[in-house]
């Protein structure tokens, strides 16, 4: 499999590091593991072998290749846990903001969900090294989901967005982590988290995740788009 690119990355310094983490630099080694050359199976497990992690990129717009599938059995094979990307989402935006924008939630939950299925399915055979269905699992609320965007060059995690909102609700990043994504709903009115749309005289509240993440984006992305940038 050859090397691509290798290139080194700075974390931030507002970006909490990972457990047992002491540097915030970082080599990142980009693999070529497109299904185009005759020794793509062995060389994804030699690569394997020698990594921390894996970056799975998926387009949430699309079904998940049976080539991922069979790059995420490796990985789990070594021991190596994944990160989920998903890109493409401003197509999504594009696609569903007018429709329903709700339906980006659902849209992306479902990539989600089915890229735990797979790991569900391959994490009960004897040949994964260690762990359990919940170590491995890709959630949001975790930091191992990635949203992002190729195209427009932007990309972000839930974590990101609970340190912007969490001191305006009075709480702690960690616990508004866990708000931003699933059946989390915010009645001003009552002042009172619900995990239905129920809200106070009977009109259906916006979840959490649609009203503080992709609302904001889509206006964000609209004054952009014309221009105006006294809204930005």
């Amino acid at each position: 499999m050859p090397l691509i690119a290798l290139m080194q990355y700075s974390a931030p310094s507002d970006v909490p590091l990972p457990p047992g983490t002491n540097s915030r630099d970082f080599w990142i080694n980009l693999l070529d593991s497109r299904p185009n050359h005759i020794h793509l199976a062995a060389d994804s497990a030699s690569s394997l072998r020698i990594s921390d992690g894996v970056i799975v990129v998926v387009d949430c717009l699309e079904c998940i290749p049976f080539q991922t599938e069979s790059l995420i059995w490796k990985a789990l094979a070594e021991g190596v846990k994944p990160v989920l990307v998903l890109n493409n989402v401003d197509r999504l935006i594009e696609l569903k903001k007018e429709e329903d924008p709700e339906e980006v939630f659902r849209t992306l939950s479902r990539s989600i969900d089915g890229l735990n299925c797979i790991i569900s399915t391959f994490v009960d055979s004897p040949s994964v090294i260690g762990g359990d269905g919940d170590s491995w699992a890709l959630s949001p609320e975790k930091g191992n989901v990635v949203f992002a965007s190729s195209r427009e060059g932007w990309a972000f995690t839930i974590g990101h967005f609970a340190r912007i909102h969490a001191p305006r609700f009075g709480l702690d990043p960690e616990q508004m982590t866990h708000r931003l994504w699933g059946e989390n709903y915010y009645d001003p009115v009552a002042r009172k988290w619900k995990t239905d749309q129920s809200g106070e005289g009977g009109k259906p509240l916006p979840r959490f995740f649609t009203q503080f993440i992709i609302e904001p984006m889509c206006k964000l992305r609209s004054s952009l788009m014309a221009g105006d940038l006294t809204k930005v």
